[in-house]
């Protein structure tokens, strides 16, 4: 009976998974997107503005991420107060040679 056996086939089948379960993960990291940066804007747009202004944004490539409707307060005068919206934009980061994530 001989044995000289470094390693048991169970082993050697264990490790083969382990490597195999390694080169898999520095595969898909290596082919992965890297991850997106963004820009942001907020903007207050009165009513009278919003589907024109908003438009133009999209046209842009702003995507509204948050929006609130908010007023100017109440005058002193008695006038309604201003109704507006109140809103974040964001937009994927377009990335110069010199920038890096």
């Amino acid at each position: 009976m001989e044995t000289n056996h470094l390693m048991t086939k169970s082993q050697g089948a264990f490790i083969a998974v382990l490597l195999f379960l390694l080169l898999g993960v520095t595969a898909w990291k290596a082919f992965s997107p890297p991850p997106t940066a963004w820009e942001y804007k907020i903007e207050s747009i009165q009513d009278s503005e919003f589907t024109d202004k908003t438009n133009a944004l999209g046209k842009e490539g702003w995507e509204v991420v948050f929006a609130r409707r908010a007023s100017d307060g109440d005058s002193p005068d008695g006038t309604p107060p201003t109704m507006l919206y109140e809103m974040i934009f964001k937009r994927p980061k377009t990335m110069t040679g010199s920038e890096t994530l």
